[in-house]
């Protein structure tokens, strides 16, 4: 597509790709502008009907004029050539601004909330006007225009993307595109007819993601989504971060209420309410800044004759989700401020009070780079005080500077005016309630690397030790060498053993002796180093400690620490189980990341045959090493033949890594497609006419005098049965009786057996929850519909055979025989007529 001429616009380069089409950004030749073109995909612009949808969007989309909404320039409507040209808006978008933050392990905060959310919501405001409602808001169709220069600009945020709701319709037949789960509103995720309000929801989930990091849910399959909007309490945005002002926690919560009667009833009505609450916050900040003193902090550190008296204030829990168990964070806080919170999520972090920091500080008693976080491949973590003014304090010590010690789960470090707590979370429960700041023992254990004289470092007068390789760099699979030079400056003869920390003990081969030097001699040791080929070797850059042990002084040791590089390397299995869906059926797609390495994977589904109408429930996934990502598919027919025998469509999906020549796999599956008709049916069908006939013939005979006595009145036929309302699926489930049993509304079948949710409720009695309710091994439409056995009783014919072996599971159990009172009966019965025949002899 690079340098491809659309109309009068050349295309530069992509700027992403989304379920409808790929953006381009693109130069206008008549004036030489920047622009965005978003080009449908081909298979979409084929399409007659999507055709004529689109030309009505885009109609609609490019008469939008409001300073809060990128303008739609032009657009064509040429059949196979679908394309809209927009603003191009160079910041990015709301998910990428949002990633940053993420990234450096901080939040957009309360204030900025605020600020983005009034002009989504005027936004809003207008395009509802204009009878035009998004229902298809996230972070990604908000893109975010920087006003002014430099390092840190004020974003505008604009909303984008209008339409794409009603296009995503005439695709999928629900509106729903992979991406927005987690921005549905409950009558949207129940399949229900919407209104505005849906949007007002999705922008309070916005909201709540600006303001704390991340949204209040993140369904992964749309049941999750239906689970989680309709049911789940949402957790209060101020239980998840620091600084969310009383009002703007009060607006989200309402946005977010389960019924759109709860919530604000316009997109205008939302505005007023975060202008006030912005305007609460800023006299706020005004009345506090009357109260401080007018100097401003010099830019140098202040000096601290000792650290902070007393211990860390009491802090509320922060909650957790099941999948952080094992993550940890760092929790600070000083007094008079309520704590915060940050995941640490990279190898080196960095403390200081430069806005370049990993953790900023904002004290003049903190260095502008005061100390470092170093993550070990065993788990553990420890801090090292980079040189820094007022020092880094675990407990009563004062670390020396550049020397690495363990940090252990619980204890307290204290930094310039801050308590700083390392936590680890061990269960998912966020309501444990006020946790006391000294629960942790901090004299629990010692320090790992605890110089025994307190010189930096850990050396000692007697010997030196040196790492001549500060950093190795290696793949996983092969081998590297590291050489510790080791200096006896000692009087006497010495022998010197090495050991390693931080990583596997299997990665390392040590040397096999002792390491002999003489009084000032010099000598190396040479460890092997070599991380197996594994997604245990994860990619990047972790430290590892080299430790030299004296024989003559146990007590002295000396510790070097290095960092071990490991490359990335790239794999993954793919798997579909089962192989065969039934029709209307589901499906699993296993996709598991073999690498060392994060990898981002696209899945498409082909269907060469036309057959069939396959969904997936997420079309991209990341996925971390040595982990699985599970994506569900859906199918069924587009036609059933009317008789004939079942026959198979078959389907591919393909899985391919979104890196750079990334690699590519394929699974084949089929759907089974069985006729309206089957040929046992139509034999059953002209055996039951022709009983029909007979029975019509009979009755008429039998009940015509009766008919002609009472005047020739036929009795009146059943009333039809009424259709039942909100039934999105059609099996005769309302889709909130849907919603009580766990059955999915969307579907007429949830659990695949052959019977709907409807059947297995009102008629047969079966779980429709279950496939086999009697746990036979036959499903439960097999037993209703074909072997005619009863589906809740594993042995219909009772002769000890489940109805799945039973090769008769119907026939009538033959009664035992037996053979000694067969015998006895036998012999009775001669006697008998040889008594007979002596009587009649007699006579």
């Amino acid at each position: 597509m690079i340098g491809r001429i659309l109309g009068s616009y050349r295309i530069e380069r992509s700027l992403g790709e989304g379920g409808l089409g790929t953006v381009y950004l693109a130069t206008d030749m008549r004036s030489g502008r920047k622009v965005a073109v978003k080009l449908i995909h081909a298979h979409l612009a084929a399409n007659p009907q999507f055709q004529q949808r689109f030309a009505q969007v885009a109609q609609s989309v490019a008469a939008l004029d409001h300073a809060q909404i990128v303008r739609v320039l032009d657009y064509s409507v040429q059949p196979n050539e679908l394309y809209l040209v927009m603003d191009y808006i160079p910041g990015g978008n709301l998910s990428a601004y949002l990633r940053s933050l993420s990234r450096a392990q901080r939040t957009a905060g309360a204030s900025e909330a605020l600020r983005l959310g009034q002009q989504i919501a005027e936004a809003l405001e207008y395009a509802h006007r204009q009878n035009m409602p998004h229902l298809n808001l996230k972070p990604t169709n908000v893109l975010m225009r920087p006003q002014g220069e430099g390092r840190n600009p004020v974003f505008q945020a604009l909303v984008s993307d209008f339409g794409t709701s009603r296009l995503a319709a005439s695709v999928t037949g629900t509106g729903t595109l992979k991406g927005n789960l987690a921005y549905l509103s409950p009558e949207q995720s129940r399949g229900e007819r919407v209104d505005a309000r849906a949007d007002l929801y999705a922008l309070g989930v916005l909201l709540y993601e600006i303001a704390t990091g991340r949204p209040p849910f993140q369904p992964r399959s749309i049941n999750e989504a239906l689970q989680m909007h309709t049911r789940e309490p949402v957790v209060p945005p101020s239980r998840v971060a620091a600084g969310i002002p009383p009002e703007l926690e009060q607006i989200i919560l309402r946005c977010l209420a389960k019924s759109a009667n709860d919530r604000p009833q316009s997109a205008g009505e939302l505005a007023r309410s975060l202008q006030g609450a912005r305007s609460s916050a800023a006299h706020a900040v005004n009345t506090s800044a009357q109260t401080m003193a007018p100097s401003v902090a010099p830019m140098k550190t202040y000096y601290a004759s000792s650290p902070i008296a007393g211990e860390m204030p009491q802090y509320d829990s922060f909650p957790a989700a099941s999948s952080d168990v094992g993550r940890a964070r760092l929790i600070y806080s000083r007094q008079g401020q309520p704590a915060a919170s940050v995941w640490i999520d990279k190898d080196v972090m960095l403390i200081g009070r430069d806005n370049d920091q990993d953790i900023v500080l904002d004290s003049v008693q903190v260095s502008r780079s005061h100390a470092r976080i170093d993550r070990g491949y065993d788990g553990r973590y420890r801090i090292m005080d980079l040189g820094s003014t007022n020092g880094v304090w675990l407990g009563p010590n004062r670390l020396p500077p550049n020397t690495p010690y363990e940090w252990q789960p619980g204890q307290v470090v204290r930094i310039g005016e801050f308590w700083l707590k390392l936590e680890v979370v061990t269960a998912p429960s966020p309501w444990d309630g006020v946790q006391p700041a000294g629960a942790a023992n901090l004299k629990s254990t010692p320090p790992l690397v605890a110089p025994a004289t307190g010189v930096a470092g850990g050396t000692t007068e007697r010997f030196e030790a040196r790492l001549l390789q500060s950093t190795i760099n290696i793949a996983p699979g092969n081998r590297a060498i590291a050489t510790v030079e080791v200096h006896n400056k000692g009087e006497t003869p010495d022998q010197f053993s090495l050991e390693v920390r931080g990583v596997p003990t299997e990665w390392v081969t040590l040397p096999a002796q002792a390491l002999a030097l003489n009084p000032q001699q010099k000598s190396n040791f040479q460890v092997t180093i070599h991380p197996p080929r594994s997604s245990a070797s994860t990619a990047g850059a972790h430290t590892f400690d080299m430790v030299v042990h004296s024989a003559q002084s146990p007590a002295d040791y000396v510790t070097r620490p290095g960092k071990l590089q490991i490359e990335a390397f790239y794999g993954f299995t793919t798997e579909i189980h089962p192989k065969r869906l039934r029709a209307n059926g589901s499906g699993e797609l296993d996709i598991t990341n073999t690498g060392n390495a994060r990898d981002s994977y696209t899945i498409s589904v082909d269907d060469p045959e036309q057959a069939l109408e396959i969904g997936l429930d997420q079309n991209q996934a990341t996925v971390g090493p040595g982990q699985t990502e599970r994506i569900f598919i859906r199918a069924r027919p587009r036609h059933r033949p009317i008789t004939g025998a079942s026959q198979d469509a078959p389907f591919r999906v393909t899985v391919k890594s979104t890196r750079p020549g990334g690699e590519q796999q394929q699974q084949t599956a089929a759907v089974t497609v069985s006729p309206l008709l089957p040929y046992w049916a139509l034999g059953a069908f002209g055996l039951t006419s022709t009983a029909c006939i007979v029975m019509t013939l009979v009755g008429l005979l039998v009940g015509l005098p009766r008919l002609l006595n009472q005047g020739g009145q036929a009795p009146g036929g059943p009333a039809a049965t009424p259709s039942v309302v909100g039934d999105t699926d059609h099996d005769g489930l309302r889709d909130s009786e849907e919603l009580d049993k766990g059955t999915d509304p969307n579907v007429a079948d949830t659990d695949g057996d052959g019977l709907n949710d409807g059947q297995e409720v009102k008629s047969v009695g079966t779980d429709p929850l279950k496939r086999d309710s009697d746990n036979d091994g036959l499903t439960d439409g097999q037993e209703f519909n074909q072997t005619r056995t009863n589906p809740l009783l594993a042995d219909t014919d009772g002769d000890g055979i489940p109805d799945g072996s039973d090769p008769a599971p119907l026939a009538t159990p033959s009664p035992t025989v037996d053979v000694l009172a067969t015998q006895t009966a036998a012999q009775g019965q001669i006697g008998a007529t040889e008594a007979g025949a002596t009587q009649t002899a007699l006579a």
